[in-house]
């Protein structure tokens, strides 16, 4: 038997199989082109470091890094089994009003109507305090759609936190461009995200 050490990946004690199952047989019924999943992710100083380099075998790398946060940056997102639907970003982090204001102007006008079998009519969202919005909920409601919760601690089960994964790691390999445009590339990086990389976010989460 082969042994090697491998990245541990942390489970929640706090999740819920029960209710993941639950979230599994409801979520079944739509096609994955009625889903759109909602989320947010933030960058600072910190984020553009890279944490593994090449070396010498038994020889330590090291390499000038930034111990600050600096300026903290936050994107909301939307994202449909074929891309990036709408992007959103701002200096801080979100509370419920600029939350709302993301949804109702970037997102709200990407959200089909389900009794029509329009794509993006199922808005999925995590847990976040912020996203229990009453005036997201009526939004999406009189666009026909309808709107779902994830079970708590089950990001595995968002596509979007994938798709965070490879903005993250196209801001690391273009870090002048993030000095100069701090806020903006955030929203570029999103747009390097493919279609077919987001099927295939879709299909690892299991909803296609």
């Amino acid at each position: 038997m082969g042994l090697s050490i491998v990245k541990l990946q942390i489970i929640a004690k706090q999740r819920d199989e029960m209710r993941r199952a639950q979230y599994r047989r409801f979520i079944s019924q739509f096609q994955s082109r009625h889903l759109l999943f909602i989320d947010e992710s933030a960058k600072d100083e910190r984020t553009y470091q890279r944490k593994y380099g090449l070396g010498l075998t038994g020889k330590r790398v090291s390499r000038k890094g930034n111990f600050t946060r600096g300026t903290r940056y936050s994107i909301l997102a939307a994202i449909a089994v074929d891309g990036v639907r709408a992007s959103h970003s701002i200096v801080g982090s979100y509370n419920r009003e600029q939350f709302e204001f993301a949804m109702e102007q970037f997102v709200i006008p990407h959200v089909g109507s389900y009794a029509q079998d329009e794509n993006c009519s199922i808005v999925v969202f995590d847990n976040c305090n912020i996203h229990r919005s009453d005036r997201v909920f009526e939004l999406i409601r009189q666009r026909g759609g309808m709107s779902v919760f994830l079970p708590p601690y089950s990001p595995d089960m968002n596509p979007i936190e994938e798709c965070f994964g490879v903005a993250k790691a196209w801001l690391k390999r273009h870090q002048d461009l993030c000095q100069t445009l701090p806020k903006r590339c955030f929203e570029r990086a999103l747009e390097e995200v493919s279609q077919d990389s987001c099927t295939n976010f879709f299909t690892s989460c299991g909803y296609t």
